[in-house]
């Protein structure tokens, strides 16, 4: 029976029903609100279709039977007497149906009009803003209706949804365990409401939430993804960790969540997991220039180069579609690995076969400088220092090291000149102003040995 044909029936029968729309996180389905227990306050409040309209009730009844809405559109127009409060609320249910939603508007506030405490007046027009997803407009009516006897669990739960809409987190969690005393085997109000205790910040009370779901659904893959999204907020890694993994095992296949496994895997220094997984996502191309970068990067810092050398081997496919600068970044990290096997000539080959694809590969042109100072090509390496301090990403580097430069050729007075443009380029660099004094006594020393 659609929700049209049970308002109907309802109707006949006195009562009013109307759709209504439960929240349930961030999904939303259309269910029927039933009628709560009548009382003699609530039947006040209630609309009921006038003896004069009985005949046009059971024409409507069987229209909407066949789901003609159209036809029973016209039927509700051609019909010439005033038009009691209940049957303003069918027309408008409608007018929605067929998505009029102007003039369903009308039809409701038309009923509210003559009976301004009918309860599934207001219901309706809470339906009608929500799905016109005009929040706010959407809270006060449900409001209003909540204030006037509408108790349903389903009702509260799309007041917390309502709420978190408008950006009160801490209203939705009340409405939500309001919803939840009313249900408590609906889990779908606890998401709900995890999801208003997170974003209120009431971080204990959702992880103590998230406990019992878990109790209840612990083959819940998604569960244990909020438990890492929990735990990480909590910067307790380790739990992230374990509970990321969960729910890998669960069957969770994006590529964030195995990018996150494997960001939590290296800082957690058990390499060999996140190599399974980096492999896992570059074979699959789920694995991005950027986030491969920062990998390599992370286990050249730690000294991890039989890992470097494993991740370069499965960059292929990654090249094939990579841009000059980034072939140029994954050449670096290949010559950085030549250099760490001693094997200078095919590093230096390779560094500069970096710079050729891209003159800003400012990595590159430091490690040649590094590798030319280191064989006392003092020239050499003072004009790749020269050209990577024109790339600011490497520029205070490239200073420092040409200062370094001078230094090991005793050049003092070059070094102490460079290093006062430095510290006024970089002010905030002050440990350069105690090799600047050293500098300045070595000149001095100098200058002394000559003048004697």
């Amino acid at each position: 029976m659609t929700i049209l044909n049970k308002l109907m029936v309802m109707l006949c029968m006195g009562i009013i029903s109307i759709s209504s729309v439960y929240a349930q996180g961030l999904k939303l389905i259309d269910v029927v609100v039933e009628s709560p227990n009548l009382n003699k306050l609530f039947l006040l409040r209630e609309a009921k279709i006038s003896v004069e309209e009985y005949p046009l009730a059971e024409q409507l009844k069987l229209l909407l039977q066949k789901s003609e809405y159209l036809p029973a559109l016209r039927l509700l127009n051609e019909y010439e007497d005033n038009k009691s409060p209940a049957l303003l609320l069918v027309e408008g249910q409608l007018l929605m149906q067929t998505e009029q939603w102007q003039q369903a508007e009308l039809r409701f506030k038309q009923a509210l009009l003559e009976m301004p405490d009918l309860l599934r007046g207001h219901l309706a027009l809470a339906t009608l803003y929500h799905r016109q997803e005009d929040y706010h407009k959407a809270q006060i009516s449900l409001s209003k209706a909540i204030s006037l006897g509408a108790s349903d669990a389903n009702q509260y739960a799309l007041l917390g949804y309502l709420h978190m809409q408008n950006s009160d987190p801490h209203s939705a969690v009340a409405a939500y365990q309001y919803a939840l005393m009313l249900n408590a085997e609906n889990d779908d109000i606890r998401k709900g409401l995890l999801f208003a205790l997170i974003n209120s910040h009431q971080i204990n009370a959702a992880r103590n939430l998230l406990a019992g779901m878990l109790a209840r659904e612990p083959d819940n893959s998604q569960l244990w993804l909020q438990r890492t999204n929990l735990a990480m907020q909590a910067s307790d890694e380790q739990l992230a960790l374990s509970s990321i993994e969960a729910a890998l095992r669960l069957g969770e296949q994006k590529p964030s969540t195995k990018i996150l496994a494997m960001q939590l895997h290296l800082k957690q220094k058990s390499y060999s997991r996140a190599l399974v997984l980096s492999i896992e996502l570059l074979n699959d191309k789920q694995l991005s220039f950027s986030e491969t970068d920062k990998l390599l990067g992370w286990l050249v810092l730690e000294n991890q180069w039989a890992y470097v050398q494993q991740i370069l081997n499965h960059t292929s496919a990654l090249a094939a579609t990579a841009s000059f600068s980034e072939k140029s970044r994954l050449l670096y990290y290949k010559a950085q690995l030549a250099w760490t096997e001693n094997d200078l000539t095919q590093a230096e080959k390779t560094w500069k076969q970096a710079i050729q694809i891209d003159a800003g590969n400012g990595d590159a042109l430091l490690a040649l400088a590094t590798l030319s100072m280191s064989e006392n090509r003092y020239a050499q390496a003072e004009l790749y220092y020269q050209r990577a301090e024109t790339l600011e990403d490497v520029k205070l580097s490239a200073m420092l090291g040409r200062a370094q430069l001078y230094i090991e050729q005793l050049d003092y007075i070059s070094a102490l000149t460079l290093l006062q443009q430095t510290l006024s380029m970089y002010p905030h660099r002050h440990d350069l102003q105690k090799n600047m004094r050293i500098l300045t006594n070595l000149v001095n020393s100098q200058d002394h040995s000559q003048s004697s």
